[in-house]
């Protein structure tokens, strides 16, 4: 076996990875659509059959197709959600077999907080940001095959405007990765500014529509009458038993009570344990900047992360606002990786430093085995308490224990079944010695 793997042998590995993403993506799915019905289904479930509300357009497509067909708008909303992943992954997918593959690039595809997290934290990856990053993500995949066209672009920028502010308005904050991703597709400033200005001045619009129809309870009754959870004797997981639709009755104060009370709680997670978690994830990412630097690319570089800069800043309120910020901070970590991606990509390198790149990072036997590590101990949880920090193997040794008590409780059930069997053989009548 030869001591290290090649490009092609590097491929193979990225399509197994990929085939892999796609598989257990469409399980996660359908476990949330099941499992997660308080704040992921509902969140998407949101309609404007009590009025128009902020978040509201997907779920008022999905009880409008439902009502068409007579199929529970569940279905759709499982569809919607499944079909933006499609196109996320099958773009992410075209972006790394144009990359290099090299060690730094493969670890931002391994990186348990950027391709996998709708696989390890799927209460967190299956929300409505889906629709952004699935966007940057093909908006990046066709600029590496066709030459953007102006209005093309702002059509699409448009349409996200009405569709992704509609879904939720803070995806506004991370308009700054698609600047970036029209500037390192090669346009001037100049052109970028005539492309984005009607998006931009139509995405502030509806942010600020939003802002003013925030939910009542009178609106929450009507949704959840729509959905046919309108009385009063609901299950712990039902639509309406909490959730998203409830949260829609809160005000901006009772959030931020909710951020401060997470923080007494659990703050050595939040604030210590958390940002070492991002700092790993990010660690591939700021690796692969210093090749491209290296490789006479650092204007590209400098447009990613002055944006995520920009976008960071822009996206403090959610930290103030919501208590998942493991969810805010997935989409920056995404964002940046698709960017840098698509910067590995470009036939701007030259033909001796990128062999110098290649060759220099080629995987090895031992360099696998470290992404294998890197890939399966540890993850960006979503919640509170930090449970699934240690990713698939904390989810494996959860798995065994489980298995383990299941085993020990139907080994502990069957004397006293044996017992009732014989007591009603004994007490049975006309069954005396």
């Amino acid at each position: 076996m030869p001591e290290t793997l090649s490009i092609k042998g590097s491929r193979r590995l990225v399509n197994l990875f990929f085939a892999y993403l796609g598989v257990a993506t469409l399980l996660s799915g359908l476990w949330v659509s099941r499992r997660s019905r308080n704040w992921v289904v509902s969140d998407w479930l949101i309609n404007y059959e009590g009025g128009f509300v902020r978040r509201g357009l997907p779920g008022e497509v999905a009880f409008l197709l439902g009502r068409l067909v007579h199929v529970s708008p569940i279905a759709f909303v499982v569809a919607f959600y499944l079909l933006f992943f499609a196109v996320f992954l099958l773009a992410a997918w075209h972006l790394a077999l144009r990359s290099s593959l090299n060690f730094w690039v493969l670890g931002m595809l391994v990186c348990p907080a950027t391709l996998s997290l709708q696989i390890l934290s799927p209460q967190a990856a299956f929300h409505k940001e889906i629709i952004y990053i699935s966007l940057l993500a093909g908006l990046l995949a066709l600029a590496q095959r066709i030459s953007l066209r102006p209005l093309t672009v702002c059509i699409a920028l448009c349409a996200f405007a009405v569709l992704g502010l509609l879904s939720h308005e803070a995806l506004v904050c991370f308009a700054p990765y698609l600047i970036a991703a029209l500037l390192l597709s090669g346009q001037d400033f100049r052109t970028v500014f005539t492309e984005t200005a009607l998006p931009a001045v139509l995405a502030l619009g509806i942010v600020f529509i939003c802002s003013r129809h925030l939910g009542s309870p009178e609106i929450v009754h009507n949704i959840c009458a729509s959905l046919g959870y309108g009385g009063p004797n609901l299950r712990p997981l039902d639509i309406c038993s909490s959730g998203a639709i409830p949260y829609l009755i809160r005000d901006p104060s009772f959030a931020r009570h909710d951020v401060l009370i997470t923080l007494e709680q659990n703050g050595f997670f939040k604030l210590r344990v958390l940002p070492i978690l991002t700092l790993l994830a990010l660690i591939p990412a700021i690796q692969v900047s210093r090749l491209l630097r290296r490789a006479h690319m650092g204007q590209d570089v400098g447009v990613v992360w002055i944006s995520a800069g920009i976008s960071f800043l822009a996206s403090l309120m959610l930290f103030v606002y919501a208590v998942d910020w493991g969810r805010w901070l997935y989409i920056h970590i995404i964002s940046i990786t698709l960017l840098l991606l698509y910067a590995d990509g470009k036939t701007s390198l030259s033909s001796v430093s990128k062999e110098t790149y290649l060759v220099r990072y080629r995987l090895s036997r031992v360099t696998v085995c470290v992404l294998v590590l890197y890939m399966t101990t540890w993850s960006l949880p979503n919640g509170a308490d930090g449970k699934g920090v240690f990713g698939y193997a904390e989810r494996f040794v959860d798995a065994v224990l489980s298995k383990r008590h299941h085993a020990t409780t139907a080994q502990l059930s069957m004397p006293s079944q044996r017992t009732g069997l014989i007591q009603g053989r004994d007490l049975a009548p006309g069954r005396g010695d």
